[in-house]
């Protein structure tokens, strides 16, 4: 099946909009039921806007089935690539247990900021941090001279919001 869909932008239309109606077309083309994940949703609200509009896009260029299943399969490593041994070598290192999880605190060997950075690394809340993690993490502490803390939050599909935030809370 082709489609053949003409939209003409209009000048000052807001990327919402565009954003409704590319949804709304992706959401004609492959069906709702399709839309649907298999994955429990755990919260207590309806998945927003963008979570929609995302789910319609995985679905789109066929990355949501795969996303699923790595998440059902546990195929996403739950623990942390280790920092790498420059970051180690180059900056002070303190490694703390908060909750059985690693909170890792870097600050330059010289002297430092009084700032200091809570570094949240992004992987969804299913992937962990990686190599790329800290080498941003090290650039981060070049560039700035500041403290970066970089705690290992727990992950779905085992935890939620209400976990990582509780735990942010007690990494302090």
């Amino acid at each position: 099946m082709i489609w053949n869909i003409q939209f003409p932008l209009q000048k000052g239309m807001s990327i919402r909009s565009i954003s409704i109606f590319t949804l709304l077309i992706i959401k004609t083309m492959i069906g709702q039921s399709q839309t649907a994940t298999s994955v429990t949703y755990v919260h207590s609200s309806s998945p927003s806007f963008k979570s929609q509009l995302l789910q319609s896009l995985m679905t789109v260029v066929g990355k949501k089935k795969d996303i699923e299943k790595r998440i059902k399969s546990n195929r996403y490593p739950s623990e942390p690539t280790e920092p790498t041994s420059d970051l180690i070598s180059d900056f002070n290192t303190e490694i703390r247990n908060v909750n059985k999880r690693k909170v890792w605190t870097f600050t330059p060997k010289q002297s430092s900021s009084s700032k200091v950075i809570l570094y949240i690394h992004g992987g969804g809340y299913i992937s962990n941090l990686t190599k790329y993690d800290w080498d941003l993490v090290h650039e981060l502490l070049e560039k700035t001279n500041c403290s970066i803390i970089v705690p290992d939050y727990p992950l779905a599909p085992f935890s939620n919001y209400k976990d990582v935030y509780a735990y942010f809370k007690v990494t302090g």
